[in-house]
């Protein structure tokens, strides 16, 4: 049997996040959910996962600020990072690549494709790693 892959998830609205942990955890992903970035770094300080999802757009510290602490960690520093916004056009999405961002899946998504999406960026990943 193959393991789970873990995955941390930090997303400021619930039913969004209760909807994506679902659709995720029947992919096969071991998921931990928290509701901002704050929260989500928190769980790194205990645990690495196998890739980080954020939502851009959340209070306090959003997905991009939580990503640069992540990426600014040498702990931390390797985790895979996905976004999930509402708005992926325009400079938000050529920050967010710039700042090598694994992808970004758009809001709203379908939870029936959700796993899917994720495992995909993540072959990308390890196909670069590779070369």
């Amino acid at each position: 049997m193959q393991k789970k892959l873990r995955l941390f998830y930090a997303d400021d609205e619930p039913d969004i996040r209760e909807i994506a942990t679902f659709a995720l955890q029947l992919s096969g992903f071991e998921v931990t959910a928290c509701d901002d970035g704050l929260a989500l770094l928190a769980l790194l300080e205990k645990d690495l996962p196998d890739v980080v999802l954020l939502d851009v757009m959340m209070p306090g510290l959003d997905g991009l600020q939580t990503f640069k602490k992540i990426r600014s960690n040498t702990n931390w520093e390797k985790v895979p990072c996905l976004f999930l916004t509402a708005r992926p056009q325009g400079m938000q999405t050529s920050v967010l690549l710039c700042d090598e961002a694994v992808g970004i899946i758009e809001k709203p998504f379908d939870p029936m494709t959700l796993g899917d999406q994720v495992a995909r960026e993540l072959e990308k990943i390890e196909a670069s790693r590779i070369k």
